[in-house]
């Protein structure tokens, strides 16, 4: 099977990130699947998908134009906001019209935008049991940063890190609205797993029998 490697291309994707990438998509690697990516910058990280998934649709956005030379056709490429609902809804149609199998969030770092995507995205255009990524979390923690100028140490709540805190919530609204020690109404959480390291999280959505009305 082919191995998942970012140094032959033009991403600053690290070793790191991409060995998490490999490890829970490595049983996707040869199948038929539909993959976007929010913010590919000069597309490298393009080509490393489209290499990896050797049968798989390849979609990328970004709030600049980005041109590529793509012989395959495998490739979709299309320039806006990460945030507009009419365009996620474009781009599913046109590439990924049963949902996409991945998504990766590498586009504004900022919790307003990743936030409404994400929803929009997790809850309406990613197939049940896919994977959606969160990369460059910790830029919630950067004084240069606008989400991190409010960071002021322990109990920290605002931007991406905030962001990620409600994705912990989340998976805890089992517990959060538990039967007559929550607050009701009892719901099943949104999310199956979440798996949160260093520059990168990894959101799995429940499989279809599993799932619990958004």
């Amino acid at each position: 099977m082919r191995s998942l490697n970012s140094k032959n291309y033009d991403t600053d994707k690290s070793k790191y990130m991409v060995r998490v990438y490999e490890e829970l998509l490595a049983p996707l690697a040869g199948q038929d699947i539909r993959l976007l990516e929010l913010g590919i910058h000069r597309g490298g990280s393009m080509f490393m998908w489209l290499d990896y998934f050797e049968r798989g649709q390849i979609a990328g956005l970004d709030f600049l134009p980005v041109s590529l030379d793509d012989p395959s056709g495998r490739l979709h490429l299309y320039q806006g906001e990460q945030q507009d609902p009419r365009l996620l809804d474009r781009i599913r149609a046109e590439v990924a019209p049963d949902g996409f199998d991945v998504i990766i969030d590498d586009a504004s770092h900022e919790a307003d935008f990743t936030r409404k995507s994400f929803w929009r995205l997790f809850r309406n255009h990613l197939k049940p049991g896919g994977w959606y990524f969160i990369e460059d979390w910790g830029t919630g923690y950067w004084k240069s940063w606008p989400d991190g100028r409010h960071y002021k140490g322990s109990n920290h709540l605002h931007g991406m890190v905030g962001f990620v805190k409600e994705l912990i919530d989340e998976c805890g609204a089992g517990d959060i609205t538990f039967p007559g020690l929550g607050i009701s109404p009892h719901r099943l959480p949104e999310i199956a797993e979440l798996r949160i390291v260093p520059a990168l999280v990894a959101v799995r959505k429940p499989d279809a029998e599993f799932a619990s009305p958004a």
